[in-house]
């Protein structure tokens, strides 16, 4: 009688406290999602989108049919969430990206939890703090909070787009199958089969790692006492399966209907297969699998990895890996299994967005953090007489280094995430798609056609579709042709519909247009071009060597800019006689002291229409130490000759004329820096020191970047050596123009090579000068830190390595050119092979940039050069040292 008590007892007690236990957990994970709600909420961008978001948004809006596969799922689920009367329609679509990523997070910690607590019987006779339950719940929720602080997944939570879905079904996936390696029911079966074909549903992709997970959950339920009922419940997961799919009947149906995007042919098997698969992109599947592309494709992993997580993170991973397949063998295998095939299939995959549709792989390491928590799997064991000394002390040092390895982790993925957040802020408020497609369509006259690469043309469908705007305007977006050059295919486009009605172009192919004989000139106040049959003509301001004409500025009112940043100048000019070889018109800004701040040439082509006014938008950008005051654009004409440079000049004698004036201030966002020193803070009476950078891309020479949070008086600065000796003439650190917010600037120091230097105001100690250190700015929006070259008789590889200076909103394109004797190559690419677009970066990010040259034999020598411009205005990004004004060469 005595035991029966005792046995209900310690039933009742087990029961308490799995209800406590239950209780906890739900409240833990309760939290968990609306603490993500409210984080991503808070950085949401709920203003229409460009690119692929700004298609999603008005298929969701709309029901319409996204390119292929379709996502029907997310487009249905979208469009319930539009429906919500609360914010732009906009922000409810994109809200869906944060109840998803939100919901991928709590799936993530469950699955931690179940993969630690599995076959652990013994653990509910524990307290709810015990390691057997405390351990997995905390390994979960830092999990969680390291895949949602990183930089791919949160960028997906605040916009509109399919990919929150992807890591949403693969975390299902993960869920179900280790509950199925846990419990070895058969039932689960069918449930990993509507998981799984919902993630098909929505994109055909996730069938690698569908397959892998599921093939683990089936052999663990094969392993078990269900296997039996195997036999009637594979029919059931297959039925299930294929019921899922029903809900691409959303395409044919709203192809009928004449939705948004609809192709027309979905009505046929055919047509609706070729979409489903994809199969336009069928050549780019495994383009890069060929031992040619692989090596250079793996090579970027390492950039893959760390444009996600930090190097400590990666490094806990790594002894996670190790800990799952030291303890939770099949688990680990089948993560590890599911996470490479992914990651193949992605890196091999030929489309500039590998970090984004390597999102799975992301989540399934994050979920392998549970492999810190297995460190302490001897405390969970049953406890008996004979081992109890020996326990005494074990468990609690096999738990305590488990908790610590989580606390760690923990500490890091907060870190990054504080990092990370003024980054993602920026990016919620940024407003800039929105903008420049207003600008471009209130531009154009009743009537105009607006043709535009993909980026421009979904923000411009969105407004006119969901706001009603302009819709007086067509936009059209220009497809590429086959194997015909984009740019060709795009003058082509233009200069027919020219001939027709007024036509705007957002991307600027000049040497394409001057080919078909049209000319396209900058629109006022807008990020376009428009095309006309004929050039246009106007008086001069100036006249060069009696010949060349400066017309000026398009709007001569004052330019507003800070220290840093780039602007654009719309200038016009002409020729009254034939050029000469060598023509050339420069725009330039003079520092104080008469030395170059900037400039932009334009070489005059020696078939350029006599008296037809040309008109070329210019980038340049004030240099980061640009001293805060008033200046003067200036315009001038030389010719070059192999004897050099000879300056032309006015009939009054004249080099430069003034074309504008314009306000430089000092920058409002502190610069990128490969050696913080101080973070910004208050603004106090004296500047303080933030950050210092070298650039020894000069023979002989450093170049000391000192950047600077500027106080209420101007200061002068020195620099001395170990010593104490100038190594330079002192400069000027300007007082802040307002107290209101923080202001920057940087002053740049030439030195002698030298070792240990300090500045004189705090007489602080730089960091030592290594060889190989680049500091090469490019506006404010990236810049250059290093560069490294592989060469054989065959091949050469230049590996350029970046830091970029904030979020970025343009899409840029890293241009590498060498040259030799006979030689001249280029390689455009969208940064690290395509693989990490200049969109996904945020402020901090450092990628790997390769380039890949074949030199068939070539063996003399090579100088190699770099250029960044705008992948759809085809404006360079301005560099901001004076010193390489021909060029940025490298390594």
């Amino acid at each position: 009688m005595s035991s029966e008590i005792t046995h209900e007892k310690s039933e009742v007690r087990n029961a308490l406290f799995i209800s406590h236990f239950a209780l906890l957990n739900t409240v833990i994970h309760l939290a968990l999602f609306i603490g993500a709600v409210l984080l991503y909420a808070l950085t949401l961008n709920g203003d229409v989108q460009p690119a692929d978001s700004g298609e999603f948004q008005i298929a969701a809006i709309t029901l319409g049919i996204p390119h292929p596969p379709g996502y029907p799922l997310f487009t249905m689920l979208g469009w319930l969430f539009a429906q919500v009367p609360i914010g732009s329609p906009f922000a409810r679509v994109s809200f869906l990206s944060v109840v998803a990523s939100s919901l991928t997070l709590v799936v993530v910690s469950l699955t931690v939890q179940q993969a630690l607590v599995s076959g652990r019987e013994n653990a509910k006779r524990d307290s709810v703090f015990s390691p057997a339950h405390f351990l997995p719940l905390l390994s979960g929720i830092i999990a969680a909070l390291a895949l949602g602080l990183s930089t791919t997944f949160w960028a997906q939570a605040t916009t509109t787009n399919i990919r929150s879905f992807t890591a949403l079904f693969v975390s299902l996936m993960l869920l179900v199958s280790t509950n199925a390696h846990a419990t070895r029911k058969a039932t689960l079966l069918i449930a990993f089969a509507v998981v799984l074909g919902f993630g098909v549903g929505h994109h055909v992709s996730l069938v690698f790692i569908g397959a892998t997970l599921g093939a683990f959950a089936g052999v663990e339920i094969w392993r078990g006492e269900e296997r039996s009922r195997l036999k009637r419940v594979v029919p059931q997961a297959v039925i299930a399966f294929l019921l899922t799919q029903l809900v691409w009947l959303y395409l044919p149906l709203r192809d009928a209907a004449g939705a948004r995007f609809a192709p027309g042919n979905l009505g046929t098997l055919d047509g609706l297969l070729f979409h489903i698969f994809a199969r336009g992109f069928a050549g780019d599947m495994l383009a890069f699998a060929a031992p040619a592309y692989l090596f250079d494709r793996l090579a970027l992993l390492p950039t893959l990895l760390t444009f996600q997580f930090s190097a400590p993170l990666l490094l806990l991973m790594a002894i996670a890996w190790a800990g799952l397949m030291a303890r939770r063998r099949a688990i680990g295998i089948a993560w590890l299994i599911a996470f490479a095939l992914h990651l193949f299939i992605t890196i091999t995959y030929r489309a500039p967005q590998t970090v984004e549709y390597a999102l799975p792989c992301w989540v399934i390491a994050c979920c392998a953090l549970a492999g810190l928590a297995v460190w302490d799997e001897r405390s969970y064991a049953p406890r008996d007489a004979s081992n109890n000394m020996r326990r005494a002390s074990l468990p609690h040092l096999t738990a305590l280094f488990s908790l610590l390895l989580l606390i760690i982790a923990g500490f890091f993925a907060a870190r990054d995430g504080v990092a990370r957040w003024p980054s993602y802020l920026a990016l919620g408020q940024d407003r800039s798609a929105r903008a420049d497609a207003e600008a471009v369509m209130h531009g154009a006259p009743a009537g105009a056609e607006v043709l535009s690469q993909w980026h421009q043309a979904t923000p411009m469908w969105a407004l006119q579709d969901i706001e009603g705007a302009r819709r007086d305007v067509t936009v059209a977006y220009v497809f590429p042709r086959g194997a015909q050059p984009y740019p060709q295919t795009f003058a082509q486009q233009a200069a027919q519909s020219a001939q027709a009605h007024p036509t705007f172009i957002t991307s600027f192919f000049e040497r394409e247009l001057q080919v078909l004989g049209a000319h396209a000139h900058p629109a006022p106040d807008a990020p376009a071009w428009q095309v006309e049959p004929a050039p246009i003509t106007s008086a001069p301001i100036a006249i060069f060597d009696q010949r060349i004409q400066v017309v000026g500025v398009q709007d001569a009112a004052a330019i507003r800019a800070e220290a840093g940043a780039m602007f654009t100048l719309d200038f016009a000019w002409s020729i009254s006689a034939a050029p000469r070889t060598g023509d050339a018109i420069t725009v330039r800004i003079m520092r104080p002291d008469g030395r170059l701040a900037a400039n932009a040439d334009i070489a005059i082509p020696p078939d350029q229409t006599l008296g037809a006014v040309r008109v070329r938008r210019l980038a340049l950008a004030a240099p980061m130490d640009l001293p805060p005051g008033e200046y003067e654009v200036l315009a001038g004409a030389y010719q070059s000759t192999p004897a050099g440079i000879v300056q032309l000049q006015t009939g009054e004698g004249r080099e430069f004329v003034p074309l504008s004036q314009m306000t430089i201030a000092p920058a409002s966002h502190p610069p990128a820096t490969m050696h913080p020193i101080q973070q910004p803070g208050i603004i106090s009476t004296m500047p303080r020191l933030i950050g210092v950078d070298y650039d020894t891309g000069r023979a002989g020479q450093v170049r000391v970047w000192l950047h600077w949070q500027l106080g209420a008086n101007a200061q002068t600065v020195s620099l001395l050596d170990a010593a104490g000796q100038s190594l330079a003439a002192p400069q000027t650190l300007s007082a802040a123009t307002s107290i209101l917010q923080p202001q920057f600037l940087s002053l740049a120091f030439d030195v002698p090579p030298a070792g240990f230097m300090r500045e004189s105001l705090t007489q602080s100690v730089l960091p030592n000068v290594n060889a190989g250190q680049r500091y090469v700015p490019f506006a404010n929006q990236m810049v250059l830190v290093g560069s490294s070259m592989q060469r054989d008789a065959n091949d050469l590889k230049l590996d350029l390595r970046w830091l970029s200076a904030r979020p970025l909103v343009r899409d840029y394109i890293i241009s590498a050119r060498i040259a030799g004797e006979g030689l001249y190559q280029t390689h455009d690419s969208v940064p690290a092979l395509g693989a990490i677009p200049t969109l996904k970066w945020i402020a901090g990010s450092r990628v790997m940039d390769r380039h890949p040259f074949a030199l068939n034999g070539y063996a003399g020598s090579l100088r190699a050069t770099v250029v960044v411009y705008d992948s759809v205005t085809q404006l360079p990004l301005p560099p901001l040292d004076e010193r390489y004004d021909q060029g940025i060469t490298v390594p």
